[in-house]
């Protein structure tokens, strides 16, 4: 159940960012500093690879678990940078490119819930009834 919520969060955050970056890209002027429109495309071809994988073969939870915490880093970073450097000059597509505090906290959420799952691996309980 878990990996196909992060399955199906990886193609909807990548196609998210990826068409947003588009939008971006195509409108002309640019907002954002240079550093976030190169970390986006990064983490866009990151989810690519990712989703070429588990095509051709599996997906590990702890792929998924870098995946959404480096996601998380990047995003905050963005955000950060983003309210630094150009505070009030972000359209809403150059927002969905750089990230939100809703993705963030998705993002967090989802890293979370693998390290519980990978952390409850390889324990079996047995209950011995008296």
């Amino acid at each position: 159940m878990l990996r196909t919520v992060l399955f199906i969060t990886l193609i909807a955050t990548t196609a998210w960012r990826f068409i947003n970056t588009i939008i971006v890209l195509t409108v002309g002027q640019l907002n954002l500093p240079t550093i976030v429109m190169i970390l986006t495309p990064a983490m866009i071809l990151y989810g690519v690879g990712l989703l070429v994988k588990k095509f051709l073969s599996t997906v590990r939870v702890r792929q998924y678990l870098i995946f959404f915490a480096v996601h998380s880093l990047v995003i905050a970073f963005n955000i950060a940078f983003v309210a630094i450097t150009s505070p009030l000059a972000v359209t809403i597509p150059e927002a969905m490119v750089v990230g939100t505090l809703l993705d963030l906290i998705i993002f967090v959420g989802l890293a979370a819930a693998c390290i519980k799952q990978l952390s409850n691996r390889g324990f079996t309980a047995v209950v011995v009834n008296d």
